[in-house]
């Protein structure tokens, strides 16, 4: 038993990384966006251009 509880408590462990990770994405996902945002203009700019 206590190796299922150990294992169970890895999986716990991966399982809040993963949210965490996903958190900070949709926390930070519109200053990512502006960004990506900024730099297709600047590349559909450039094509414009050329």
């Amino acid at each position: 038993m206590n190796e299922q509880i150990a294992i169970m408590a890895e999986k716990r462990d991966d399982l809040q990384t993963a949210i965490d990770h996903l958190r900070w994405k949709v926390d930070h996902y519109e200053d990512h966006m502006a960004v990506t945002e900024e730099e297709l203009r600047a590349v559909e700019k450039n094509r414009a251009d050329q």
